[in-house]
């Protein structure tokens, strides 16, 4: 029986993840898309969380925009936390060239990714513990249940809290694009009905960020994660 429900939860998993990664046919007829609202020329607005791990390739980006671009006008949306690594960034860079301007901080409210991650598994903190599972089909299931959490972690509360706030800095920004990261889906959320241009940026590999592009299902078995 254990052996039976083992394959089942391996069914059902490939199974979603297929859902998630083939495209859909959509059966409404064909629009033409709305231009994008065009803000202020030279001006960047950046939606980035806290950790390391996450926000790490964004501020590298920052960094890469003002050395060679110094005259950018670069703005930043995040938690508290973030506010310190912004600044460091932003006195480095003005060491580098007196022509590079001063990033702006933009404070969102709610919790962290991580805090909001574990409130919603059961952890306390930025605790980490509830993510340790074990290798292979026995940790599948933990795998599985953590997914949702890991894709939108806020409760609706804060969720809805951070999304108003980025709307309302796109808004007060008007920038000419913005760069998200792609965890944080509140900012996501709100940079989509503002109609502005966007980009993502991703700590992970191209395995990982273009699975569904693989033809034949390849994600699951050429080049699986």
């Amino acid at each position: 029986m254990g052996r039976f429900y083992q394959v089942v939860t391996a069914f059902t998993a490939l199974v979603a993840l297929a859902a998630v990664f083939l495209p859909s046919r959509s059966t409404t007829p064909s629009q033409d898309p709305i231009s994008p609202l065009e803000g202020r020329n030279g001006t960047v607005l950046f939606f980035m969380n806290t950790e390391y791990g996450l926000s790490n390739v964004l501020l590298a980006t920052v960094s890469g925009i003002l050395e060679r671009h110094p005259c950018t006008e670069i703005h930043i949306a995040s938690f508290p936390r973030t506010a310190e690594k912004v600044q460091r960034l932003s006195t480095l860079a003005q060491r580098k060239s007196s022509d590079t301007r001063n990033i702006y901080f933009h404070e969102l409210p709610g919790p962290e990714f991580i805090k909001a991650v574990s409130h919603r598994l059961g952890g306390h903190g930025n605790s980490l513990q509830y993510l340790f599972h074990p290798p292979g089909m026995k940790g599948l299931r933990t795998i599985i249940n953590q997914v949702q959490a890991a894709i939108s972690p806020w409760e609706a509360r804060d969720h809805i809290s951070i999304f108003e706030k980025a709307g309302e800095i796109i808004q007060d920004v008007d920038p000419s694009v913005v760069i998200l990261d792609t965890t944080f889906r509140p900012a996501m959320q709100a940079t989509w009905q503002s109609n502005r241009m966007y980009a993502y940026i991703s700590p992970n590999s191209l395995v990982d960020t273009w699975a569904g592009e693989q033809p034949y299902m390849s994600f699951l078995w050429k080049y699986p994660r």
